[in-house]
């Protein structure tokens, strides 16, 4: 997303997948609204992430075997030697393979904070608080980080100091647990289905040089809090609050369970760009 920012619109496919889609832009874009941390950056501790997929409940990290669903862990997340208990919402990794999680906020307070994480150790270095929800995380091509909440995607300069900008709110989208970036340029989004409230989570592909959205369908299941994506397979993977690993098409949601986690509950989900050709 060079020089521009992130808008959305609303569109529904219909028909071919190769036909254009008509785009109906949001109602009222919001102002640009920016939070100054006024924190340095941290310094970078030179661990990168190696494997292909990550995911993450409240406690723990883990590495995902995209070709197996085989979910190994990795160890619970910790800081300065002592348990690390408040939990991320998401987790993310840039272009240079560092990995880093987002924070939910503690009860009754509205900071939340942007962590990096030892991918091998799962120890955690705080790097800025912010007021904004994370629970969906993926980072652009530019390197900066696309954070959203439950109708609302904001862009986090990691490396100014965690700046960030609002770029919408959207009450047509409703954030389910998490969106991820491809090789293809776009983002895949995981909302809310809009029409049953019991129903799969629906998939939404953005365009974000052009500004627009659509939603390619609706998966086979729901409360999926985690997206990752292997390039060897060229599907996306959901990981959902019940333990279940997804096997998701880009092109259209379809879905085919892989597994289901004993005694887990995933909370996100990340793919590693490094790794791609």
């Amino acid at each position: 997303m060079r020089g521009k920012w992130l808008w959305i619109a609303v569109g529904v496919v219909g028909g071919c997948q190769d036909e254009p889609v008509l785009m109906i832009p949001p109602p009222d874009p919001p102002p640009l609204v920016q939070f100054d941390t006024a924190e340095p950056p941290v310094e970078d501790t030179g661990v990168i992430a190696t494997a292909p997929m990550y995911a993450n409940t409240q406690e723990a990290l883990y590495e995902i075997d995209p070709d197996s669903g085989l979910a190994i862990r990795i160890g619970d997340f910790h800081e300065n030697g002592q348990p690390f208990t408040q939990g991320f919402e998401d987790i993310a990794i840039d272009l240079q393979g560092r990995l880093y999680g987002g924070m939910r906020a503690p009860y009754e307070s509205d900071t939340r904070a942007i962590y990096r994480i030892d991918p091998s150790t799962a120890q955690v270095i705080h790097i800025c608080d912010l007021q904004i929800r994370m629970t969906a995380m993926t980072f652009l091509a530019d390197g900066r980080l696309v954070a959203g909440g439950d109708e609302t995607l904001h862009v986090i300069d990691i490396d100014e100091g965690c700046m960030a900008r609002q770029v919408i709110s959207n009450p047509d989208y409703v954030t389910s647990g998490d969106i991820v970036g491809l090789p293809d340029g776009y983002l895949y989004w995981t909302i809310r289905n809009r029409d049953d409230e019991d129903g799969g989570d629906e998939l939404v592909k953005v365009d974000v040089d052009s500004g627009l959205s659509a939603v390619l369908g609706t998966i086979s299941h729901r409360k999926l809090y985690g997206l990752g994506y292997d390039e060897g397979t060229g599907k996306v993977y959901g990981f959902s609050s019940y333990g279940d690993i997804v096997e998701v098409a880009p092109e259209d949601a379809d879905s085919e369970l892989l597994g289901t986690q004993d005694a887990v509950s995933w909370w996100g989900a990340a793919t590693n760009p490094v790794l791609w050709d």
